[in-house]
């Protein structure tokens, strides 16, 4: 079979199972045959050998399961830059760019900004942070060593130095430090939401936060002033349909300046709070 063909038996196949069938198909064979997109429209006629049609086969199956695309290669896209993946960490997705955005919107580039990320996973806010921000000095807490070591694994592949990877249980192991900013994209699915079925690959740990999904959030906010600075900001990314709860968090904790940004589909997606004594 040549890889054309493949292609397209491919898609056929993987039709029932993803809303983007050819994508996936040409990832799966960019994978097996470990060659650029740009390979497979120059060589369609190349045949497949029986290794690789081995190696596609079990690449498919995978994802005939519904394993994430993220998962079976091992690296995903975020803020336009590819960062390494596995089952031990969420994948980042494009909701979570927001934090950044926001996040750089509040900076001034040229001073010296500490920054605390909660719940890292594989890195990736905290990595584009700091590549975004030169002389920020980021600090990424993760309560999975496992997670911590893809996180510091991606920090290798970016070069970037202005980051400290730190195993910790949300603020346990930070004592007295102070940041300018605290942001997070915590648990906060609600432990019976139907939504976890098409979710199981994931770590279920860093997806889900109680009966109603906000016992982390809760935690996090009650808990943040103990280590940000006085007029410092807390950002957090959260489900569309918590932003009045999130709110009454906020503000029963005597925060500051509440405000909802929407993402691109306009779902209420990341509240951000001022803590002032």
């Amino acid at each position: 079979m040549d890889i054309d063909k493949a292609i397209k038996k491919l898609t056929e196949d993987i039709r029932k199972v993803s809303c983007s069938p050819r994508l996936d198909s040409e990832i799966l064979i960019m994978k097996a045959l470990n060659v650029s997109r740009s390979y497979l429209y120059t060589h369609k006629d190349k045949s497949i050998n029986l290794n690789q049609k081995k190696l596609l086969d079990a690449l498919l199956k995978r994802r005939m399961q519904n394993e994430p695309i993220a998962y079976i290669t091992g690296k995903k896209e975020f803020w336009s830059r590819e960062f390494y993946v596995s089952r031990d960490t969420l994948i980042p997705r494009p909701e979570s760019e927001l934090l950044i955005e926001e996040l750089l919107k509040l900076t001034n580039k040229q001073e010296t900004t500490k920054i605390l990320e909660l719940g890292t996973g594989c890195g990736a806010l905290s990595i584009s942070i700091a590549l975004e921000l030169n002389n920020s000095l980021v600090t990424a807490l993760d309560i999975s060593r496992k997670a911590l070591k893809i996180a510091l694994k991606n920090a290798k592949k970016h070069q970037i130095e202005n980051v400290n990877f730190l195993e910790s249980d949300w603020y346990k192991e930070l004592n007295k430090k102070k940041f300018d900013f605290i942001l997070s994209n915590p648990p906060y699915v609600k432990k019976n939401d139907p939504s976890l079925d098409a979710l199981n690959f994931e770590p279920l740990k860093a997806l889900v936060s109680g009966i109603d999904g906000l016992d982390s959030i809760r935690h996090i906010i009650a808990n943040a002033k103990y280590h940000i600075k006085n007029g410092g900001t807390l950002l957090i990314e959260h489900g569309k349909d918590q932003k009045k709860d999130i709110f009454d968090i906020f503000n029963t904790n005597s925060w500051k300046n509440i405000t909802c940004i929407e993402d691109l589909r306009g779902f209420p997606r990341l509240t951000m709070a001022k803590y002032a004594t």
